[in-house]
């Protein structure tokens, strides 16, 4: 199995499922109020866990999608000091490929093998460079809070807060 499978990483507004089935599933998604493909197997993730990402979250960017501000992205070099709320789903490496396509991957230019899980590679993308900071619109950290309640329930809204400011 692990030959066929990647644990796709994510970081951004793509820890509250409900929103990343749309890189799986296609359809209009209401959140930023764009439509999506899909992938060619529409098949759901296997498994999905929460999973600590020590690189630096940043927002960077301006998303005509999220109202003009910024999106997600983590520094490509590790710090073993910092924590990023993450998500993984257990995924084949060609729905992958084509998460990684409908993200864009022009903005998303870095793939990242963080490490391995089950004996199968975790994998993320990112920016090879380090962008300029770009404040968000509400309505993409609105999604990644769903994402952080749904992911890590024991972290308070307190917690979370600070987390994403």
């Amino acid at each position: 199995m692990s030959d066929n499978y990647y644990w796709y990483l994510s970081y951004g507004s793509n820890i509250f499922d409900e929103r990343f089935k749309f890189y799986i599933t296609g359809g209009y998604c209401e959140f930023n109020n764009k439509k999506y493909n899909g992938c060619t197997d529409k098949t759901w993730p296997l498994k999905n866990k929460a999973k600590i990402i020590h690189h630096k979250m940043y927002f960077a960017k301006s998303s005509s999608s999220w109202g003009g501000g910024g999106v997600c992205f983590i520094n490509p070099i590790p710090n073993p000091k910092v924590i990023t709320y993450g998500r993984m789903y257990l995924v084949t490496k060609e729905q992958y490929e084509q998460i990684w396509c409908q993200e864009g991957k022009s903005w998303y230019n870095k793939k990242i093998i963080i490490g391995q899980d089950e004996g199968i590679d975790i994998v993320t993308f990112t920016n090879s460079k380090n962008l300029l900071i770009t404040k968000p619109h509400q309505s993409y950290k609105d999604v990644i809070i769903k994402g952080l309640i749904q992911t890590y329930p024991s972290l308070t809204l307190a917690d979370i807060t600070n987390y994403i400011s």
